[in-house]
């Protein structure tokens, strides 16, 4: 059986969805947005303290043996950067020139500021899989009632495409085309819909889909991948044409750590890259972002269960190129790194990160 058909099968499992959990999701969205109107200018600090916080966990805090079926990354002996490389990374964070969205390519000195980023905007903007448009939602996070924008990778052309956009916890999601967005239509009770960014026209609804957040589609398969809500520690998934849900217990992480969002998948679906918090953590509740750190676990979604990866440092972000390889940013005695690796998680080269940003990464290009 191969993988598409392996998830196709696992669609089939519908679930009903229960209103009253959907109710204090909606509800916990809008608490955490409230707050996070009033923290605005104390984004650079909390990511300074999260980032502390990181460096004092052990290497490798999440990543046990990993399970029969899912690959592992071997030791090796750091390689150069591939000369080849031309595209740019992609940063939400506070820089030099205060709070926004940069593009840094490694091997340059310095990063530079795309353009400022509000809140809501921050949390919700999203790179397209061909690398060449953006999608946010911006808007008062008070009522999470907000405007979906697009504009060129660049920042240039910026346009209203859609009017009550819902852009707490559920970010607009591209389809592989790159033509085509999902999100969440309705302040209070969200409707998830593709449209077309081109118009802004509803497509289609997706009713399995109503209580998923930070909703992600992989580059080359017919699938939705999210947080699901109802249950703290599980992902969930279902064909990309709306048909059955599959919910997927996350394990294997550590003690009293939770999954508490989706930032990165793979091409082929298979696995997802996700934001960890704990209970203890101080980034935890409504006095932060939603989101002041990159994904700092791999789950393999045919088992739910970390895919052990052995980097260098402490990690701090993870996400997916469209071709399947993946960035791994970490920090090394108090310097940022990047490193590149293959589809099976090889690495393939390491450099420094000059960015000089304190944030995470939303995407890349070659």
């Amino acid at each position: 059986m191969n993988l598409t058909d392996l998830f196709d099968e696992m669609a089939r499992d519908v679930r009903v969805v229960d209103l009253t959990e959907r109710t204090l999701a909606t509800s916990r969205r809008i608490g955490r947005h409230r707050a996070a109107l009033a923290c605005t200018a104390a984004f650079a600090a909390v990511t300074v303290a999260a980032g502390a916080a990181a460096v004092a966990l052990p290497r490798g805090h999440h990543a046990p043996p990993p399970p029969a079926g899912s690959p592992s990354a071997s030791a090796r002996p750091a390689k150069s950067w591939p000369s080849s490389w031309t595209g740019h990374l992609y940063y939400v964070a506070t820089g030099p020139s205060g709070h926004g969205l940069y593009e840094w390519t490694p091997g340059q000195a310095s990063s530079r500021k795309i353009m400022p980023l509000s809140v809501m905007a921050g949390n919700s903007i999203t790179l397209s899989p061909d690398g060449t448009k953006l999608a946010w939602v911006d808007g008062n996070p008070d009522d999470t009632n907000g405007t979906l924008y697009l504009a060129d990778a660049d920042g240039n052309g910026s346009r209203a495409i859609a009017q009550n956009i819902d852009g707490a916890d559920l970010e607009p999601a591209w389809q592989h085309d790159s033509r085509h967005l999902l999100v969440a239509v309705g302040a209070t009770t969200s409707t998830q819909w593709v449209i077309d960014s081109g118009s802004g026209a509803k497509i289609k609804q997706h009713t399995s889909v109503q209580q998923a957040q930070h909703p992600r589609i992989p580059a080359a398969a017919s699938l939705i991948v999210w947080l699901y809500p109802p249950s703290r520690n599980s992902l969930a998934t279902t064909a990309l044409s709306g048909d059955g849900r599959h919910e997927i217990a996350v394990g294997g992480l550590g003690a009293a750590t939770y999954v508490d969002g989706v930032t990165s998948v793979s091409p082929d679906g298979r696995y997802a890259a996700v934001k960890e918090e704990t209970e203890s953590d101080p980034n935890v509740g409504p006095a932060t972002f939603i989101r002041p750190s990159g994904a700092t676990a791999l789950i393999d979604l045919t088992t739910g269960h970390p895919v052990h990866l052995d980097y260098p440092g402490t990690l701090h972000d993870l996400t997916f190129l469209r071709d399947g390889r993946l960035l791994i940013r970490s920090t090394v005695q108090g310097a940022a790194q990047i490193t590149l690796t293959t589809p099976d998680f090889q690495p393939v080269g390491t450099t420094t990160d000059t960015s000089g940003l304190d944030g995470y990464l939303i995407g890349a290009t070659t």
